[in-house]
């Protein structure tokens, strides 16, 4: 499979079902979210391949494939979080039982590949490359503390959702960095530590760019999720949206790395990211 077939494939099939999903013909209207971006996916991948020589689908399978599951785990977890805070709720969900948990699973299996496809094509085309600032000291006790603080936390949402319910974008990244730079996986804390701050800045903004189109497919979607959390009434919103809530997608994409960093770690899979293709040592 060539990088220029998957990029093709995937923009003809966000064409296809955007055209379909606007004439409201199913499935491609009810799950237009599904089916935006599991196109953007391929067409980024593919273009991704053509910038660099290298994708994650066609040259890394083993780590995209192992994101699919994990990625779909990861927002498993946040679903049971929101059990207690209360943040988002579905509508025009189909139906047939089997066929919205099939839509459930297929969409959440696009959280990572989403955020990292877009990372890599960000990277790709030179944003960040010349952002430097002083290294970052990292002590035991700042690791120890930004453990406990994670935990703390993720105790606090649970107790009191209804004021603590924003942290929850960022109570897993204190967990898992600390954890990571103890372990040997790739760290963002250890790539600070060294003084290279790219990665973070791509990273976060891929988190922002995807938590654009997450409303925005989600905004054109049948089966949707609208939001209720505290005084969002108030703020004026960017599709279902309220604006200040854009602030948590960069730093929930600092999560979804933090989680695969580690996922790849236990299973083997090293340098998921090809970082000795593009010249970099950020383990």
């Amino acid at each position: 499979m060539s990088y220029v077939f998957l990029a093709a494939l995937g923009a003809i099939s966000f064409i296809f079902s955007s055209l379909l999903s606007a004439y409201r013909i199913e499935p491609f209207h009810t799950l237009y979210y599904m089916f935006a971006w599991w196109s953007y996916i391929l067409a980024v991948d593919g273009l991704n391949g053509l910038l660099a020589g290298d994708s994650l689908i066609i040259n890394r399978t083993r780590s995209f494939i192992l994101m699919l599951p994990f990625s779909a785990g990861l927002w498993f977890i946040f679903e049971l979080l929101n059990i207690r805070m209360q943040n988002w709720a579905y509508q025009g969900l189909p139906f047939e039982e089997s066929l919205r948990k099939a839509g459930y699973i297929i969409s959440y299996a696009t959280v990572l590949p989403a955020i990292f496809e877009t990372k890599e094509l960000i990277e790709n085309l030179g944003l960040f490359k010349k952002v430097s600032f002083k290294p970052l000291e990292i002590s035991k006790a700042f690791l120890k503390n930004s453990i406990i603080a994670g935990f703390t936390i993720l105790v606090l949402i649970l107790i009191f959702p209804k004021v603590f319910f924003p942290f929850a974008w960022i109570f897993m990244l204190l967990i898992l960095e600390p954890l990571n730079y103890k372990i040997g996986a790739v760290s963002l804390l250890r790539q600070a530590q060294s003084g290279v701050y790219f990665r973070i800045f791509s990273i976060m903004t891929a988190g922002l760019v995807c938590g654009l189109f997450w409303e925005m497919w989600n905004y054109n979607s049948q089966a949707k999720w609208i939001y209720s959390f505290p005084l969002s009434w108030l703020m004026p919103k960017l599709f279902e949206m309220p604006l200040h809530g854009y602030i948590g997608f960069p730093f929930f994409a600092l999560e979804c790395y933090a989680f695969f960093n580690l996922i790849s770690w236990i299973f083997g899979v090293s340098h998921w990211e090809n970082l000795e293709q593009k010249g970099h040592n950020l383990n």
